[in-house]
């Protein structure tokens, strides 16, 4: 047999043995547990900076569009008289509704409230003046600033009307669509004034807009999502109220707040949950919001052993977004 050709003894082999072997496995088990719970940390931070930047974001949306429209509140209706000085327009029967610039409905339990404003349209003339007649000619002190279409509120004695320019005469008179009553203030609305409701349903912050002709509120259109309450205050005094007060010139603001929930279900985090208390905002106006959970059930959420549960609120993050809203057209229309 050639030399070359013989094979090396057993002893001389070369490899890994069993031991080798389980010790890799072990130390490659380790590093996967490792690198897929790091991986599964940071899909959980993602996951909530991901639905937190969404909840701030809904958050600023719904406040800014809800404020705007309650600056705008009284605009057109809200001054004094600058001949009598008195704000005649405001709280005034039309027969169908109340000149409010602002409502605050009060929900029921674990409800929230509503908000509804109303504002003129008007970019030529706002302030109040007087007229004289009645019926459905009448003559104001000075026309300028009305013209056919727009609607005008007209306050007699113990009476007002609301109703539209249908003609313009010389260089004071108007012809009306409905009778005024006998001398009174004049206030124009412009040719279409808002009435704007605000309330949160399963969909978030919805608001919707009166028809005027139809005398119904129209469909709604989601403002935000992610907030699932809102709660709301006259300001008065400086405090904030349930009730709006005899004398509505009182009223400085409104306190508003916005109750956001986010997307993300925290199931990881079961005792103690993520937020075990009802999310409250500012101590002076109420101790917590009226909340519900996902699946429209009251808010409860045990105290230990918090089940992973998509239809309760305890593993779910809340943020209030709250704020005090100057009524800017009641207040300057009471400092003329």
């Amino acid at each position: 047999m050639n030399k070359y050709l013989q094979l090396q003894p057993k002893g001389h082999q070369s490899g890994m043995g069993l031991v080798e072997i389980m010790v890799a496995l072990v130390i490659g088990l380790v590093a996967s547990l490792v690198i897929f719970q790091t991986l599964r940390d940071a899909g959980h931070r993602a996951a909530v900076t991901t639905t937190g930047g969404d909840v701030q974001t809904s958050g600023a949306l719904g406040m800014y569009y809800l404020e705007r429209d309650a600056r705008l509140a009284g605009w057109g209706f809200a001054a004094q008289d600058s001949e009598t000085g008195a704000i005649d327009a405001v709280n005034c029967n039309t027969g169908t509704l109340n000149m409010l610039p602002v409502v605050v409905s009060q929900g029921a339990a674990n409800a929230s409230d509503s908000v509804t404003v109303m504002y003129g349209s008007s970019a030529r003339f706002t302030g109040a003046g007087t007229y004289t007649g009645a019926g459905t000619s009448i003559a104001t002190r000075q026309r300028p600033g009305f013209i056919v279409g727009d609607q005008v509120l007209l306050v007699g004695t113990g009476n007002c009307v609301l109703t539209t320019v249908s003609a313009v005469v010389g260089s004071t008179g108007l012809t009306l669509a409905a009778a005024a009553p006998t001398n009174g203030s004049i206030y124009n609305l412009g040719p279409t004034p808002v009435r704007q409701e605000w309330r949160v349903d399963a969909r978030g912050l919805q608001s919707r807009q009166f028809n005027w002709a139809g005398n119904a509120f129209g469909a709604d259109n989601t403002v935000a999502d992610d907030v699932v309450a809102m709660q709301a205050r006259y300001f008065v005094g400086n405090a904030c109220v349930d009730a709006a007060p005899a004398n509505w010139r009182q009223v400085e603001g409104l306190c508003v707040a916005l109750l956001l929930r986010s997307k993300h279900f925290d199931k990881d985090y079961q005792a103690p949950a993520i937020t075990f208390n009802l999310p409250a905002w500012a101590a002076s106006w109420v101790a917590d919001f009226g909340l519900l959970n996902p699946d429209g059930s009251a808010y409860s959420c045990p105290g230990t052993g918090v089940s992973a549960d998509p239809a309760k609120g305890c593993n779910y993050r809340y943020e209030v977004f709250s704020k005090v809203v100057p009524l800017r057209n009641l207040v300057w229309g009471n400092a003329i």
